[in-house]
């Protein structure tokens, strides 16, 4: 059965239970309410007519069975019969039907003085009884019968009844034809969604449900929807550009090799000197596949868990100690350390020490002979920010949010003379996110670039007795 045939059901079913309940409760009180007042009234009234009528004369009681006649007549009118009985249930005045005398669903608790009331038949009709005691002085002389029907109260039970019924039934139209209209309406985006994912899964990402905002939780979902498929639109679209960029990278060594086997064939060999040049210019295309493959090796190998391998580490040591490497590794630049405070994170130190390698590699390749590299770190909030900073030629603003993805340039030449192969920075962005962390880019072209690597800190104080600035000394040229 549809989901929203289903909501209807239970809304249409809780709604008619709450009416049904609510009117039954409601009949029943009325009813009470009803019969009670006209005990009441019945008894209130032949009070006062019981004092006239028995009243003594003197000190003599009077004499029930010669004055039950007049009792019997002053209590009688239209809607009230009455019946004088003696103290053994013998009748004295009136008459009393066969079926009145039965006792039948009581309207009000017996008082004291054997004062009650209840529904007795008669005939077809239902009549209300309400007994009354009759008293000389301490003494119970007999007992006044009073009848009166209940044609009026009936009525007005019966179109109260008509009323609860007929509630019951609009609460089940109503609520049928509102319940489908609210969740019809309600799950529509649903159905959007159904369809949406029906041509997502075709191959079609270019649609959104574009709903407007709302609290409730189909807007949320269709919020959510929406950046779901926003989100594997474009993972699918850098799948397939690292796919072509791959394919690019791989190609381009291949394709040397090929020619240079080609002509190796064609008689290279013949000349020794030839044939020593195409086989060194084959393996250095062989090692460039090496490091293409290893480097993509490494990124994937960043997926596996990295909880186990993070240690304490003090990062002004590391860095410092770093320092001599990295000025090896850029001949020809002024690379400067701008050392921060000292402070202790957890991390990898190994892979902490590849991404600050690869950025320093990275600031070199696009930076001119002589120019200044700067690294350093220092707090930030509740974390730490570790940069390099170079004096290139930049980025493009057109190219920052897709440099640290996997194989991308800024220049699509892929010459491997002007730029490595494209997975240095998406291994940095890798690392960092391994440790908690995040990496962003800023520059502005022919202003140089500055990467900036946040991590986390593990709260703890900084290691004491100076092992920063020790290092320091120990590792400046």
């Amino acid at each position: 059965m549809p989901l929203h045939l289903r909501l209807t059901g239970l809304y249409v079913g809780l709604a008619t239970l709450l009416v049904t309940v609510f009117g039954v409760v409601v009949y029943l009180d009325a009813q009470t309410f009803y019969l009670q007042s006209a005990a009441v009234r019945v008894r209130e009234q032949a009070r006062p007519v019981i004092a006239r009528v028995l009243s003594p004369d003197a000190d003599r009681p009077p004499d029930l069975r010669a004055r039950a006649a007049e009792l019997q007549a002053a209590l009688t009118g239209r809607d009230t019969t009455a019946v004088v009985l003696d103290r053994d249930g013998a009748v004295l005045a009136g008459e009393r039907e066969p079926d009145v005398g039965t006792r039948g669903t009581g309207v009000m608790p017996p008082g004291p003085d054997g004062e009650a009331g209840y529904i007795a038949t008669d005939g077809a009709r239902r009549v209300l009884v309400v007994t009354l005691p009759l008293r000389a002085r301490d003494s119970t002389s007999g007992s006044l019968e009073l009848r009166t029907p209940l044609d009026l109260i009936d009525e007005a039970l019966r179109r109260q009844r008509q009323l609860v019924l007929a509630g019951i039934f609009l609460t089940v139209v109503a609520g049928t034809a509102g319940g489908l209209w609210l969740t019809t309406a309600s799950l529509a985006p649903l159905r959007k969604m159904i369809a949406r994912c029906s041509r997502i899964a075709a191959g079609d990402f270019t649609g959104r449900l574009n709903r407007a905002p709302s609290r409730d939780e189909v807007g949320q979902l269709a919020a959510a929807f929406d950046e779901m498929a926003e989100r594997i639109e474009a993972t699918l679209a850098a799948h397939r550009r690292f796919i072509a960029d791959a394919s690019h990278e791989l190609r381009t060594p291949l394709t040397a090799i090929s020619g240079l086997n080609e002509v190796l064939l064609r008689g290279g060999q013949d000349d020794p000197e030839s044939a020593d040049r195409l086989a060194h210019a084959m393996y250095r295309q062989v090692q460039r596949l090496g490091r293409l493959a290893e480097r993509m090796l490494d990124l994937a190998r960043l997926d596996a868990p990295l909880a186990t391998r993070l240690r304490p580490l003090d990062l002004g040591r590391l860095l410092w100690e770093f320092l001599p490497g990295a000025r090896a590794l850029a001949p020809g630049r002024e690379l400067e350390l701008r050392a921060g405070p000292a402070v202790v994170i957890q991390a990898d130190e190994v892979l902490l020490e590849q991404a600050v390698l690869d950025l320093v590699e990275n600031a070199h390749r696009y930076s001119a002979g002589g120019a200044s590299i700067e690294l350093g770190w220092a707090l930030a909030g509740t974390g730490v920010e570790i940069w390099v900073a170079d004096e290139g030629e930049g980025i493009a603003a057109e190219d920052l949010p897709h440099i640290f993805e996997p194989l991308y340039r800024s220049e699509r030449s892929r010459s491997a003379a002007s730029g490595g192969a494209g997975l240095g920075l998406a291994i940095v962005r890798a690392i960092a996110e391994a440790h908690g962390g995040r990496i962003r880019a800023e520059s502005r072209p022919g202003e140089g670039a500055r990467f900036v690597i946040t991590l986390p800190t593990n709260g703890e104080a900084a290691l004491s007795g100076g092992l920063s600035q020790n290092v320091a000394e120990i590792a400046s040229p």
